[in-house]
């Protein structure tokens, strides 16, 4: 019979359960010589004719095999995809890191960031690790959904967390309660506006999913996320601050230092079908790292994003967008203030939000308004206005 190939995603399977392959008994940071994840997963008979393919493991979770387990298989190792954390246990404290890590301008740019959020608006950091309440999860990890959800609507792109959802949602409670994952959530006025899932491994912090309400967007919320959980894990005596796989920008900034990923074909030396095929399977995907570093699988995702309904919601709208006008005249405006706090207003929140950072001045402080021009508007605070014209309002129903 000719064997399957069985994927595993490892990092990511062992992060959110804590359980190894059947062809492993443990999992150890060779760094420190910490060991974890001796619960094993049950092993299944369709797993004897099967070729396994281990993906994304990274160098500080290693999964080991002792002959005297009995459980050890054959393996072909290959290295693929690059990885970013920041190797907190080398600086003396979290200015040391900044400095050595981000310039001058940088570090400038992300005091200003928090420093206007913070002038903006009430703003608390919490971190949820250990004990936290049911009803509060349900809340946070639904609200952090739909922050995905617009995000991601709003790049016209799809993300692998949203299909995984259900899953995620279900098993992290529990590892939050066992002090093996935190929620970290950035609230204003008691409302939440960032909020990040993380897995706590020793003394590893990986930072799985990152989300925020996209019309705070020019407050850089990621970024001061970023430094906020950073800022934590220095509290706490963190020695890895991992981003994972991507070659993104925001991880170049923050990271130190940059990792391949192991990925192994396990298979059983006796059989010689297994063997062949292993051997095939590596060339395969070593063929298909070659296509990527000529960047020729662009145009694969360029054909499949070309397919219809490939690319999620479209026509939708994620964000408002809107044009300046010229200040009105003394008695242009209509009505009341508005209240962006009503659903109904929810598309002026990003113009106002702008207005405020832009002009350094507390919410508390500016008005909105309706004018006599249809989508027109005043923003109003105590010593500054702008006129603005919506001319693509944001829909968030799903």
């Amino acid at each position: 019979m000719i064997p399957k190939v069985r994927t595993y995603p490892f990092v990511f399977n062992f992060i959110q359960t804590r359980k190894i392959y059947p062809f492993y008994d443990r999992v150890v940071n060779p760094s420190s010589g910490e060991s974890f994840g001796r619960e094993s997963m049950e092993a299944e008979p369709k797993m004897e004719n099967a070729i396994h393919l281990v993906r994304y493991i990274p160098p500080f979770l290693k999964p080991e095999c002792t002959p005297e387990s009995g459980r050890c298989l054959n393996h072909v190792s290959f290295r693929q995809f690059r990885g970013y954390l920041a190797n907190l246990g080398a600086y003396a404290s979290l200015d040391a890191y900044l400095k050595a890590q981000l310039s001058s301008k940088r570090r400038n740019n992300i005091r200003r960031y928090i420093r206007r959020l913070e002038g903006c608006f009430q703003v608390t950091y919490v971190t949820y690790r250990g004990q936290m309440d049911r009803e509060l999860y349900d809340r946070l990890i639904n609200r952090m959904k739909e922050f995905l959800y617009r995000r991601f609507r709003q790049r016209g792109d799809d993300n692998e967390m949203l299909r995984n959802w259900e899953f995620i949602e279900r098993t992290s409670y529990d590892l939050i309660k066992r002090d093996q994952a935190s929620l970290f959530v950035v609230y204003r006025d008691q409302e939440p506006i960032g909020i990040s899932l993380n897995y706590l491994v020793g003394r590893i912090f990986l930072n799985a999913i990152g989300s925020f309400d996209i019309d705070f967007n020019i407050f850089r919320l990621g970024q001061v996320q970023i430094y906020k959980q950073i800022e934590w894990c220095f509290e706490e005596g963190m020695q890895m601050f991992d981003l994972g796989v991507g070659d993104l920008d925001y991880k170049l900034q923050w990271c130190d230092v940059t990792y391949p990923f192991e990925h192994r074909v396990h298979y059983r030396g006796n059989n010689f079908l297994q063997v062949l095929m292993a051997r095939v399977l590596v060339g395969f995907l070593r063929f298909k790292e070659y296509l990527k570093r000529k960047n020729l699988h662009r145009l694969y995702h360029l054909l499949r994003k070309g397919r219809p309904g490939a690319t999620p919601d479209a026509g939708s709208t994620a964000e408002t967008l809107y044009e300046t006008l010229a200040l009105p005249k003394s008695g242009n405006v209509t009505g009341s203030p508005l209240k962006l706090g009503e659903e109904t207003n929810r598309f002026l929140r990003k113009p106002v939000y702008d207005f405020l950072y832009l002009n350094q001045v507390p919410a508390g402080s500016v008005s909105v308004f309706r004018m006599h021009g249809p989508e027109e508007y005043l923003i109003r605070g105590k010593a500054k206005a702008q006129a603005i014209r919506i001319t693509q309002k944001s829909n968030t129903s799903r």
